[in-house]
């Protein structure tokens, strides 16, 4: 009876340290926080962690991933709320490295944590300036900037849109339309710094609610040659409980209504319907934020030593059904990139 007590003790001794160990082992792995900006359900938010994975994926990491969702609760309220929680997040899980996904999770947090030594942070995803956040004085900052590739957006108008006008049209009339959000507020004035060359005019109107949104769309159809579609996902429904709009439900109200061939600058707005995109990679804003973690871990460098960079690649999408009607030919390398990237939608 004795030994089997003994046995039973020697077992459960054994258990307890192995329990030990692998707490200690998990303890001494270097920890990355992904902190997204909006919901684990937004495409483009997938696009990237997939991004992400394909780097780390086999790193001997411990990973951490947190989404604020503040693309469907706008209201100041919700995103101070939103802030504080991934603050919690980090101060009690102490990573050593914070990846902040779109500008949000600059706004919210990344500033607050500028220059402190405990942490560094790559940003990926941001459309503001690094001086927005004083990132360019930090220490600890290194980063992706996501930039609209407005000179092949112009190209692409050009090619498909310009040469297939009547003679003597005159310039053609292009609106961007977009939601009120933070994004696009930077986006708008990048958009309107571009200079678009002497065939295209370009107009940006920006809308809080969805009655807002379809009134610009109206205007459109009246006004415009072209539209351009950016976000269009913190659009409020009116009513006595306000909420976001899904996007989908947005997009597709959109392509019902709208009597315009229409362009975006990520791809989301096609598979929601859209006719077609010139659109930013979001898996290179996770690759390219997944390699900055990478040297910082397993490379000893400082986030200061690693110069900050933009994006480069981009990606066509097309929806066969929305050219068909507008009578919309592409060139011919646009579709063949559009097949090779499955971003070519035959319904």
């Amino acid at each position: 009876m004795k030994i089997r007590n003994f046995d039973r003790f020697m077992a459960g001794l054994f258990l307890v340290l192995f329990a030990f160990y692998i707490v200690y082992e998990v303890s001494r792995k270097p920890r990355v926080l992904i902190l997204h900006s909006y919901g684990s359900d937004y495409s483009w938010v997938t696009q990237v962690s997939e991004g992400i994975t394909r780097v780390l994926g086999d790193k001997p990491y411990s990973m951490r991933w947190h989404y604020m969702d503040t693309k469907r609760h706008p209201d100041a309220a919700f995103m101070e709320r939103a802030g504080q929680s991934a603050r919690d997040v980090i101060e009690q899980w102490q990573p050593t490295v914070i990846v902040t996904v779109a500008d949000n999770a600059q706004a919210l947090v990344g500033k607050r944590y500028v220059n402190d030594p405990r942490f560094a942070i790559v940003y990926s995803g941001m459309f503001a300036t690094p001086e927005e956040y004083g990132y360019d004085k930090a220490t600890n900052v290194t980063g992706i900037l996501e930039r609209w590739p407005l000179d092949v957006i112009r190209q692409g108008i050009g090619d498909i849109f310009v040469k297939q006008r009547a003679a003597g049209s005159g310039k053609l009339r292009v609106r961007h339309i977009g939601d009120a959000s933070e994004t696009v507020d930077f986006l708008a004035g990048q958009i309107g710094a571009f200079d678009w060359g002497a065939d295209l005019d370009m107009v940006t109107v920006q809308a809080r609610t969805f009655a807002e949104w379809q009134k610009e769309i109206g205007v459109a159809n009246e006004q415009a040659d072209l539209v351009l579609f950016s976000l269009y996902h913190t659009l409020m429904r009116d009513g006595p409980t306000p909420e976001v709009v899904p996007p989908r439900e947005v997009m597709q109200w959109t392509q019902a209504n709208l009597r315009k061939p229409n362009v975006a600058g990520w791809g989301f707005s096609v598979e929601e319907g859209g006719m077609m995109a010139i659109g930013v990679s979001a898996l290179e804003q996770g690759e390219e934020a997944a390699r900055m973690v990478v040297q910082i871990i397993d490379e000893g460098k400082k986030p200061s030593e690693i110069p900050p960079t933009r994006s480069q690649q981009f990606l066509i999408y097309l929806r066969q059904q929305e050219l068909t009607k507008y009578g919309i030919v592409v060139p011919q390398i646009f579709e063949a990139f559009a097949r090779a990237t499955n971003n070519y939608f035959s319904e």
